[in-house]
This record gives structure tokens, sequence and C-alpha cells, in this order.
């Protein structure tokens, strides 16, 4: 058998077939095709009638620090960290393990909603994009200078564009689990959001029931999509305390994350506003050893765009926060230290 040479791509190839690759699946959704795999999805939750998510090119982002306790000191002189969420989660989700960071570290520690999620407004476009252009004004007008971003998932890749775009702003990154690449997200995120459109659907059927029979109806909907229980209590989460008065059950846009395929922008990577753009500074990757976000073939592409970067693998899947508390505290504080 007669083999003809092989030629490794470099870098640049690996990101323009990765980009040409997601763009085509991009050109098939914007044409109909999203709209034909879900056209019954359209009709069962009358999504014509969602209105579009208002354009907003930033917003102001709800934001809490983390303290052990009241009267715990901080070096104000430190550096602050800020903790960015991933996609259907909030600042809420690292409660327990950033203020296990502030009092080992004594920085001040920051947790911001995200456009479309907890406390923050719902606003389009949600992408990556304005999902940085939003975490750039947060840090420039509450002037957290030198900021260490600390991203999962979605936020990991909102806090790699931050650096890129802005790198003055920060002095370090940990990005867990996540990749700067256009990748086609698993079908699993998008069946909880489709589940989490059944339970806003039908939730005025069952808003005057007793609490008990509310948790189980959620629950039995649910059940139908996500069979991780541990997933389904974090979709839970963003169950609207007033749902009563809001008139809707999650504090997350669904519909319009359904209607309008947000779930295509959360695997995307936007490479063409990143030319040429590099982070010079300390970079932690940390990804989970049974998550498929961080490949061995997406290495090269890291140390594209950031040169002092470095790697770290835990024995978890894709919820590395929650799955190895310890361990990512120890990881982050060494990191940060």
């Amino acid at each position: 058998m007669l083999v003809i040479g092989c030629v490794r791509p470099t870098c640049r190839q690996l990101i323009m077939k990765r980009s040409f690759k997601y763009d085509t699946v991009r050109y098939l959704n914007q044409s109909g095709w999203f709209f034909s795999r879900h056209k019954h999805l359209f009709k069962t939750f009358k999504l014509d009638s969602i209105p579009k998510l208002p354009y907003h090119e930033t917003i102001e982002l709800s934001y809490q620090q983390y303290k052990p306790s009241k009267t715990f000191e901080i070096d104000t002189n430190l550096s602050p960290i800020v903790m960015l969420h991933g996609f259907l989660g909030s600042k809420q989700n690292y409660g327990t393990v950033a203020r296990h960071i502030t009092q080992l570290t004594r920085h001040p520690v920051y947790g911001v909603d995200m456009r479309n999620h907890g406390q923050s407004m719902h606003a389009g476009p949600h992408d990556y994009y304005h999902l940085a252009l939003d975490v750039i004004k947060v840090l420039q007008d509450k002037n957290w200078n030198d900021a260490i971003l600390v991203g999962h998932s979605m936020g990991a890749k909102v806090a790699m564009i931050v650096g890129l775009l802005e790198p003055e702003l920060l002095s370090k990154i940990i990005v867990i689990d996540n990749s700067p690449v256009s990748s086609q997200l698993d079908e699993s995120f998008e069946k909880d959001v489709v589940g989490m459109c059944h339970v806003e659907y039908d939730f005025p059927n069952f808003i005057n029931k007793s609490p008990t029979f509310q948790a189980s109806k959620v629950d039995s909907i649910l059940d139908q999509y996500e069979p991780d229980k541990k997933v389904q209590f974090f979709l839970k989460t963003n169950i609207n305390k007033n749902y009563k008065i809001k008139d809707q059950y999650f504090r997350v846009p669904v519909f319009n994350f359904l209607k309008e395929d947000v779930i295509s922008n959360m695997g995307d990577w936007p490479s063409d506003k990143l030319n040429n753009k590099i982070f010079d500074k300390p970079v932690l990757v940390i990804s989970g050893k049974h998550s498929n976000f961080v490949k061995d073939e997406y290495l090269p592409i890291f140390h594209h765009y950031f040169t002092n970067v470095k790697f770290e693998e835990f024995e978890c899947g894709h919820w590395v926060v929650t799955d190895k508390p310890q361990e990512f505290i120890t990881s982050a504080v060494n990191f940060i230290s």
C-alpha cells in the first residue's frame, strides 16, 4: 500500500477547519434545519408567540461578594477574583467554594450573573462576544483591576475571550472544562432546555397546587429529558422564587433559548473577532478526565492564544467544581497565590 505523506495541520488551519465546520452547522440552522428538527416544539410550546429577547450591546450584571463571615478581613490591595458560571447556572453555584477561596487567599471574591441568568436582565443576543462585553463592562465599572477570572463551561469561554479582547484588565485566568474552539454541544444540553420549556409551559396547570405536588410534577417532567438527578437539581436552581408574581417559573428565558437556538451559540468560538489576539499572562486549564470539552487535539489551539498556559486533569466529568470541590479549591488557591 502506498501512503502519500500527511502533513500535520498548523494551529491556524485547525482553527479555520473548526470554524468552517461550525459555520456550516450555523448556516443549516439559519436556513431552516433547526426549525424543521424542532417544528413540533414550536407548535407545542407556541414559540411563535414568544417575542425575541430585546437587543442590548451590554447590560449591567448582578453580582455579589463572597465572604466566610461578615467580619472577615479581606485584603483589598489584592487582585479581585471574579467567578463566571456556566450555561443555565448562576453566581450562587460558586457560593461554598468561593467563600473557602476568600478565606484561604484573603482576595476579594465576586460572582456575577451573566445576561439571561440569575438576577441579571434578559437580553439578546446571547452569544459569547456579547457575554464577554458584559463582563468587560462590570470589570471597568467596578474598577476590578488586574482581576483573576475563573469560569466554568460557558463562563470559561467568556473568561478566555475577555482576556484576549482586553488583556490589560486581567492578571490571570482559570479555565474550567472548556476550550477555545467551535464544537457542537452534546445533545443533553438541548434536552435540558426542552425539558425546562416543558415545565415552563405546564406550570400554569399546577401553580396553585401544594409545594409537594409542584415538586413532584417538575421532577416527573424533567425525568423525561434528564436522567441525572444531580443535573436536575442544578436545573431547578433556576426556579423563580416569585414565579406567582412574575408569571415565569424559571429565571432563565428557556423559550427564547430554544426558539433562538442559543445552544448552537454556546458551542461557538468567535475566532473572527480574535484574530492576532494573544494573552501572555498565566492561565490554568482544569479539565475533567471523563469530559469531552478539553481534548488533546485542542491543546495546540490553547497555545496559539495563551502563551503561558498549564493544564490539570481531575478524575471527574464536566461538573468539575461540584464533583471535586476540595481538589478545585486547592488547585485554584495554589495558582492564585
